[in-house]
């Protein structure tokens, strides 16, 4: 069975770059041998509830793209579990004070990069 991962996403993020690139986004994940679902946030507290969801659903990780606020909700979201999936992170916001705290890098296709190596850190 192949892992899956739940992109989560702020649609007006970034001036919609996920939206933009969602096709990209889902390829990159797919070349690495995720099998994808996608959601669109659509008010406050909707990453939240959703990776809470992809917690309960067994997902193998779960990508918050988005700015510093759609990051918060989806770990706020993942916090309450013991079992949580991989968090990927596409900083596409207008700060992004984690990425860059981070290193992430600030481009889609290099934040892909290190989702999809498997790059990870505790």
């Amino acid at each position: 069975m192949r892992p899956r991962a739940r992109v989560i996403y702020n649609p007006t993020s970034g001036k919609e770059m996920v939206k933009r690139n969602l096709p990209y986004i889902l390829d990159r994940l797919e070349a690495a041998g995720y099998e994808t679902s996608v959601y669109s946030t659509k008010a406050v507290g909707d990453a939240t509830y959703e990776a809470a969801r992809a917690c309960e659903a067994d997902f193998d990780l779960v990508v918050a793209a988005g700015g510093d606020g759609t990051l918060n909700e989806v770990i706020s979201g993942m916090a309450a579990y013991s079992k949580r999936p991989k968090l990927g992170v596409l900083p596409v916001g207008t700060t992004n004070d984690f990425g860059r705290a981070m290193r992430i890098p600030l481009t889609i296709e290099g934040a892909m990069d290190v989702i999809c190596t498997g790059h990870t850190m505790p």
